[in-house]
């Protein structure tokens, strides 16, 4: 069985009219583009007309799975341009691998908005955030992570905070010389009522003891979506001060990294989750100009189809499912092969 790639100039129009059914209508020529005609019957098929959107986008993913070949540490140029034509939504993502990937890099971006903290952790909304942060206090009374930086702010501001912000469980007055002869009362510490109050007080959220503890970067594992989502608005927000320019610069260096050390399988399907179907066709058409569509001729008919959607391209595509595998086999085995299909 023999089968046209269509890699040379297609035949006349009247041939493709012929095989098409009948008809007269314009188009095609011999410019190299598959007409107007072949594509309304292409579109008829069953097999792939009947996929939903989501559907077309997994099938388009799987096919450039198989063919594309970019080698490690050359991600970055292949998805950098869409983090400078701003795409929200795929640099939000990349911005959360960041996050897990680089925690003690990104803090110090974080740190100096405090406000951010202050609403991250009193949105009533989310009662969980104070409890997991705060709330990590062993039976001896010992605290790590937030829990350890308000133990030593309120013993620090005891004559104010005590009575002021903290609230206890307890029956009986908890005074800051109860607490330190039996740490273990800590336990007894209702975060709930105390952050409330807490919220407004400037001093904990802006103290040396709040911020050593977030150093590590061990809190973005709280919420990743959340502070991507703030970075992100740090990297594209106009600057307004040196220390605005310098998170910009880290941030777009962090991104570079995470890009290079980064499989390439997973960045393209977050690509595929972010895109609009005219951003994913243009991402499509980067990549086959970069060359690094392999084996060649699958560049060549996407090139050939001059398709304007994510529907019309995975057609194209489709035209070689059946053959698709055997194909790819036999041109890496060798190229000669291919005019024996």
């Amino acid at each position: 069985m023999s089968l046209n790639l269509y890699l040379a100039p297609p035949p006349a129009q009247g041939h493709l009219r012929g095989r098409a059914g009948g008809g007269g209508g314009s188009g095609g020529g011999s410019d190299g583009r598959f007409s107007e005609e072949l594509f309304s019957l292409l579109l008829s098929l069953p097999p792939v007309k009947a996929l939903t959107v989501g559907e077309q986008r997994l099938r388009l993913l799987n096919v450039l799975l198989d063919v594309a070949s970019v080698p490690q540490g050359s991600q970055e140029r292949v998805f950098n341009p869409l983090i400078r034509s701003h795409n929200v939504e795929f640099v939000q993502s990349l911005l959360e691998g960041v996050c897990q990937l680089y925690p003690s890099e990104v803090a110090p971006i974080l740190i100096p908005y405090t406000n951010l903290f202050r609403d991250f952790f009193c949105d009533k909304r989310y009662p969980d955030r104070v409890s997991r942060w705060f709330g990590n206090i062993s039976v001896e009374g010992v605290g790590s992570r937030g829990a350890a930086s308000l133990q030593q702010f309120a013993y620090r501001y005891r004559d104010s905070v005590w009575l002021d912000c903290l609230r206890w469980n307890s029956k009986r007055t908890v005074t800051p010389v109860t607490v330190s002869r039996d740490p273990a009362m800590w336990l007894q510490l209702n975060l709930k009522k105390s952050f409330s109050n807490l919220k407004h007080d400037s001093r904990f959220w802006e103290s040396s003891f709040f911020t050593a503890e977030l150093k590590s970067g061990e809190f973005l594992s709280l919420d990743y979506p959340y502070f991507a989502q703030k970075l992100t608005r740090i990297l594209f927000s106009a600057p307004n001060s040196l220390r605005d320019q310098e998170d910009i610069d880290r941030l777009r260096s962090l991104l570079s990294s995470y890009l290079t050390a980064s499989p390439f399988d997973p960045l393209l399907r977050l690509t595929f989750a972010s895109l609009r179907d005219s951003q994913l066709l243009s991402f499509v058409e980067r990549l086959v100009k970069s060359d690094r569509l392999n084996p060649k001729f699958l560049s060549q008919i996407v090139c050939e189809f001059c398709c304007k959607s994510v529907e019309e391209l995975l057609l194209s595509i489709s035209l070689l499912d059946p053959f698709r595998t055997q194909l790819i086999r036999s041109i890496r085995a060798s190229p000669s092969s291919l005019g024996k299909i």
